[in-house]
This record gives C-alpha cells, sequence and structure tokens, in this order.
C-alpha cells in the first residue's frame, strides 16, 4: 500500500481534468422559508392570523360605502328603493355564484366548458371590479376631504380639477404605503378594522338614539318599506329602480 497521504479538502476533477460540479442536496436549506407553492419566500411574512382577518373584514367593508352613497340612492326611489336595490344585487350576486360553481361540477363536457366559461369572465370581471373599485374608492376619499374642508370654510367653492389632484395625491399616498410601508401594513390593517367595527357600532348607535332626543322622531313604516318616491326626473320607475341598483352593486 502506498503511503501518500490525501487531500481530502482538494477540490476534485472530472476525467478530463476539468473541477467537478458541487453537489446540491434536494430540499429546502435549513432556516429557508418555502411557501405553499413550493418556491422560495421572497417577502417577510408580516401578516398574522388577526391581521389577516382584518384585512377580510376591511375589504368586505360594505356599510361605509353603502351609507356613504345613501344621500343619492335616496333619489332612486326613497327607502324601499335603498332596501329592495340592495336585496336584490345580493340575490344576483349570489345566483351568479351558484350557477357558475354548479356548473363547473357538472358531469357532462358540454356544461363543463360553460362552467370554465364562466369561472374565466367571472375573473375577468372580477379583476375590472378591483381596478375600477379601487378608483371609486380612491375618489369618494377625495370628495370626502373636499367636503370635509368645505364644512369649514363656508367661502369655499369646490372646483373639479381641485377633486382630481386630492384623487391623484390620495392614489400615490396609498401606492407608496403599499410599495415602502409592508412591515406596517398588518398594522394598518388592525387600525381599520377597529375604526370599521367602531364606526358600525356608533353609526347604529346615533341612528337609534338621535331621532328620539331631537323630537323629530323615526320614520314611518311605510315611508321605509312602502311609500315609492322618485326623484331623478326620469318617468319609468323600473328604470330608476334599474339605476338605483348600481348603489347597492357599489355597496357590495
Amino acid at each position: 500500500m502506498s503511503d501518500e497521504k490525501i487531500d481530502v479538502d482538494a477540490p476534485a476533477y472530472d476525467t478530463k481534468g476539468l473541477p467537478a460540479p458541487a453537489v446540491v442536496e434536494d430540499g429546502p436549506i435549513e432556516g429557508e422559508v418555502i411557501n405553499v407553492s413550493g418556491h422560495k419566500q421572497e417577502l417577510d411574512r408580516n401578516f398574522g392570523f388577526w391581521s389577516i382577518c382584518a384585512i377580510g373584514v376591511v375589504s368586505d367593508n360594505a356599510w361605509a360605502a353603502g351609507g356613504g352613497s345613501l344621500i343619492v340612492a335616496f333619489y332612486n326611489g326613497g327607502g324601499p328603493g335603498v332596501i329592495f336595490e340592495l336585496y336584490v344585487c345580493s340575490l344576483q350576486l349570489l345566483l351568479v355564484n351558484e350557477l357558475r360553481d354548479l356548473a363547473s361540477i357538472a358531469a357532462t363536457f358540454f356544461y363543463v366548458f360553460i362552467g370554465a366559461s364562466l369561472a374565466q369572465c367571472g375573473q375577468q370581471w372580477n379583476c375590472l371590479a378591483w381596478i375600477f373599485g379601487t378608483a371609486s374608492s380612491t375618489l369618494w376619499a377625495a370628495n370626502t376631504i373636499i367636503a370635509m374642508y368645505s364644512l369649514y370654510h363656508p367661502d369655499y367653492t369646490p372646483q373639479r380639477w381641485q377633486i382630481f389632484v386630492v384623487f391623484l395625491v390620495v392614489c400615490w399616498m396609498d401606492a407608496s404605503v403599499v410599495m415602502f410601508g409592508q412591515r406596517i401594513l398588518p398594522k394598518l390593517a388592525n387600525l381599520a378594522c377597529c375604526v370599521c367595527v367602531g364606526g358600525v357600532f356608533i353609526t347604529i348607535m346615533v341612528c337609534a338614539i338621535m331621532p328620539a332626543t331631537t323630537g323629530q322622531g323615526y320614520a314611518s313604516n311605510s315611508f321605509v318599506w312602502t311609500e315609492w318616491n322618485n326623484q331623478t326626473g326620469y318617468t319609468s320607475d323600473g328604470f330608476v329602480f334599474l339605476a338605483g341598483m348600481l348603489n347597492g352593486a357599489f355597496a357590495i
């Protein structure tokens, strides 16, 4: 046997005299986070259970949008218009989702094809809904800021270009928070959730207590459920009802 010592730290070479490639073990590196898709987690996971729940509450928050457009909704039929238009929009959304799910699980190829088509159309409309919903919510925030400023400055006359400027400022503020404020997004979500839930409670209490304390009393049963009041200027009540469904759809 040869007494030649082998340097275990020396690089290995193949039969052609070239360095052999390093051996890479399969599986994740120790301490590396792998997401559910099997890929390496690129961004830090800052959201926890409660912050994710807060995102769900804030994203599906409909009372603020519906309450903010309530003054406009009263023109489309009054109290019955507000209630039944929202009810029809909710029922329509439920039926569309159920039909899409039933079509997607049908056994025949025809119904599967129809279900896939409906699902694809639903995804496209959902994307457009998020785009236009974000724009409309931002515009609503801009109008609210202008209205709050006008409330404390009676001599101020709002201009359209001013609303557009505030709209752009709010858009860039939101985009900046999303791009550069990743660490504070969970805290903002929790704060927004508390504001939403607290706002619902305060709004309900104000609407329930104030009519009795001011002496004006509550609205009658017929005013809420049966008295149709068309103040839009259109003669067709059917068209007014369909147009008023936009308020319910915006709230949903």
